[in-house]
């Protein structure tokens, strides 16, 4: 939600200042008026406020300019976001596809409707219709690869992005593919830092484990110390030195228990520079009896003492070793 903020506040921002240069008749002055309050409201947070200046400014425009004309879409795009913001979904979802309808037919309009597939991949993500979703955000990773003015860290954004989603639906087989992509990526960018390959080597890692790739998931994690980490002489991510301060046991899984079963589980943990567990996966995919369930929540709330490397403090990588005993 606060990206979805943020990228509004710019988007009305860019828009109250659309007819800043030109506005000789007084529909468009009346719409940079209308703009300049919306751009108001939204720097105080009143999105609710900004609304009846939306709808009018999607009113002239529709009647000065027409329903097919970008500056139509764009008044359509800011009165969705609007009615994103303040969870009026429905409307959003209609004023979104109305305005992607419009950008679609418009060769200049790439970036805008990108604004308009991501939010309404966010729609359908709350809506839980998540392959909706997936489907919206695959087609900005297409836009993205197609463009001709290609910008690396937009797109890796976009993969990360549907990356994630596919992870979270348990597509592990195609948030591997994607994660792995991300990583790949991001070894050739000089600008990116050991702590975000990092973070795309975890996520690769583990969705081929859950995708019962075990084999790649271990010829992975061999090739990502080896080839990229020792030889980029590390200095800002601790594998070795970290410290917990608190390993809440995780919860024994009630099929076990009727079952008396007992076990074992590795959980990889991603700590952050607070000592804060970001991200965790056990080191298998055989999900028996519950207790791999059990073990990564149990990852989360563990606390660790933050990791400090030359003064700063750095993100680290553990394996957390929970046993489940029958007794």
């Amino acid at each position: 939600m606060m990206k979805i903020i943020s990228l509004l506040i710019c988007w009305l921002v860019i828009s109250a200042g659309a007819f800043a240069q030109n506005s000789d008749t007084n529909f468009e002055r009346e719409i940079k008026e209308l703009n300049q309050e919306i751009s108001q409201f939204a720097g105080q947070k009143k999105f609710a406020e900004a609304v009846p200046s939306a709808q009018k400014v999607v009113e002239l425009a529709k009647s000065n300019f027409g329903e097919t004309h970008t500056e139509y879409a764009k008044a359509l795009q800011t009165l969705g976001y609007l009615y994103f913001v303040i969870e009026k979904n429905d409307e959003a979802e209609a004023a979104l596809e109305t305005t992607l309808k419009i950008y679609e037919g418009k060769s200049d309009a790439e970036d805008l409707q990108i604004g308009v597939l991501e939010t309404l991949a966010s729609l359908k993500y709350k809506d839980n219709d998540h392959k909706k979703a997936i489907k919206l955000l695959e087609r900005v990773v297409e836009l993205r690869e197609q463009s001709k003015n290609q910008d690396p860290g937009k797109l890796m954004a976009s993969l990360w992005s549907l990356a994630n989603l596919n992870y979270s639906v348990q597509q592990f087989d195609k948030s591997a593919e994607i994660y792995r992509r991300v990583f790949d990526l991001r070894r050739t960018q000089n600008a990116v830092n050991d702590s975000e390959l990092l973070d795309a080597y975890t996520r690769t890692f583990c969705s081929l484990n859950k995708a019962d790739k075990g084999k790649e998931a271990t010829n992975f994690e061999t090739a990502f110390f080896d080839e990229v980490f020792r030889n980029r002489n590390v200095k800002n991510i601790d594998f070795l030195k970290v410290k917990a301060l608190d390993l809440p046991p995780p919860q024994y899984p009630a099929v076990a228990g009727k079952l008396k079963k007992g076990g074992q589980v590795k959980v990889l943990a991603v700590i952050d520079e607070k000592g804060n567990v970001t991200f965790s996966c056990a080191k298998t995919n055989q999900y028996y009896f519950g207790f791999v369930n059990a073990a990564e929540k149990a990852a989360y709330r563990a606390k660790f003492s933050p990791v400090v490397i030359n003064g700063e403090p750095v993100k680290a990588i553990t394996t957390i070793t929970y046993n489940f005993s029958r007794e």
